[in-house]
């Protein structure tokens, strides 16, 4: 799959995402199962993230929601 077009690195939308979420905010990120390999730095950051609740499902090619406490 052909990402030229992101002139944005994967990772790096965590941190700019994340620090403008309100309280209860939410952060979906889908097909992290099918792109796992690309998106694991985010998942990783999101798992770890202690402003976040966080749950993983197996739902289409995988989904990830993180609440923003």
């Amino acid at each position: 799959h052909d990402h030229k077009f992101d002139p944005i690195p994967t990772a790096d939308y965590y941190a700019l995402a994340v620090p403008r979420l309100l309280p209860g905010g939410l952060l979906v990120a889908d097909n992290i199962a099918s792109h796992a390999e690309a998106l694991a730095p985010f998942v990783a950051n999101a798992l770890a993230d202690p402003r976040l609740d966080v749950v993983v499902l197996g739902v289409g090619k995988g989904l990830l929601i993180g609440r923003r406490t």
